[in-house]
């Protein structure tokens, strides 16, 4: 338990409970958090909080984790977690644990932080839930926490990675409490998508491994670092600027004619519609959305565009079968030059499921 409390806040630190009803509360469209199995197999659905979007998201069979974050970046930051545990495998939720198994879970709080608060709450539907707080020190955090078929639920509420100090408003548990209440696990089939936030997108991957046995790539998914429009063209001295886990202030900063903007010497803002894209030193600054089981079915494609002998460009991407990527895939024990170089780019279908993979020469594979 102690693991699960840790990661919710180091998570939230480096990018600066819940109805539990086995069927949707409501006929609202409500987003995909991924699918877990290894206690029963669910569908996480739920609301993105009002003003947020996902920033971070990590999608495996026993464990899921999605970070929510806003445009500003002295927002707090809100991080769902669940995760498996078989200690309380046959524990149905929170309401059925006694006393003496709530003041274990109580002493994991403890044992990470002595002076946290701790308090209970419900949510809309009845479920318990222990809210532990820490407030008016330098770090400012809430976490609610609640336990559904052997899964450990946590929402963890941090400070923003720009907010001027790492204090948190009194009103966070109301947009909390709510979420949770909202959080439905849907009962999942065995072929269930891996994470259909991530349903019709297109990412920067690193291929990290192939699942013969369920048919699905581990794949580390990024994004081009990038900012609003809006916030790059009011960027002065002084300000800060947010790069993945870090945060940037801005010493120098240059607005030459071509439109790009300059920052330190050293990052360059290169606008795209509505957003300025981020790269150093010519090179693309990436930040990892999270890492998926992506499924691969009989009609994902694989687009190749580098000679699978001698990594060279082709003059035209050759496409494939999803049984001729595994073949490639798998052909070499040492995978750092084929798919592990930023040189991939996946597409998701409707379902969260692998549609495209296409492969593209780069310089530095």
């Amino acid at each position: 338990m102690k693991k699960i409390i840790a990661a919710v806040l180091a998570i939230a630190l480096l990018l600066g409970c819940t109805a539990f009803a086995e069927e949707p509360a409501a006929e609202t469209a409500k987003t995909d958090f991924g699918t877990i199995t290894i206690n029963g197999a669910f569908t996480l659905k739920g609301n993105v909080p009002d003003g947020y979007k996902v920033l971070h998201y990590n999608a495996q069979a026993d464990e899921v984790t999605v970070v929510f974050g806003q445009d500003d970046l002295t927002k707090p930051v809100l991080t769902l977690r669940v995760a498996f545990d078989e200690t309380y495998s046959d524990v149905e939720r929170m309401n059925d644990l006694d006393d003496e198994q709530m003041a274990v879970l109580e002493a994991t709080y403890y044992e990470v932080d002595p002076t946290v608060e701790i308090s209970y709450a419900e949510t809309a539907y009845g479920t318990r839930v222990l809210v532990a707080k820490q407030f008016n020190r330098e770090f400012d955090y809430v976490d609610f926490m609640s336990v559904y078929k052997g899964y450990f639920v946590e929402f963890a509420v941090t400070a923003g990675p720009a907010a001027p100090d790492r204090n948190l408003p009194e009103d966070m548990e109301e947009t909390c409490i709510n979420f949770l209440s909202e959080l439905d696990f849907v009962p999942a089939g065995e072929e269930a998508a891996q994470g259909p936030v991530l349903a019709g997108k297109t990412y920067e991957a690193v291929i990290n491994s192939y699942d013969e046995e369920n048919n699905t790539i581990n794949v580390t998914l990024d994004e081009v670092a990038a900012i609003p429009a809006e916030e790059a063209e009011k960027l002065a001295e002084g300000d800060t600027i947010q790069i993945g886990s870090e945060t940037v202030q801005v010493k120098s900063i240059a607005k030459p004619d071509d439109g790009e903007i300059e920052i330190n010497d050293l990052y360059i803002l290169t606008k795209n519609d509505d957003r300025y894209t981020i790269s150093e030193s010519d090179y693309p600054c990436y930040v990892t959305v999270g890492t998926v089981d992506a499924p691969l079915t009989d009609s994902t494609v694989f687009e190749d565009g580098v000679d699978p002998e001698t990594y060279e460009m082709l003059d035209e991407p050759v496409k494939h079968t999803a049984a001729e990527f595994i073949a490639t895939f798998t052909a070499h024990d040492d995978n750092d030059v084929g798919f592990a170089s930023h040189n991939v780019n996946i597409t998701f279908d409707a379902e969260g499921k692998v549609e495209t993979i296409s492969r593209y020469y780069t310089p530095w594979q």
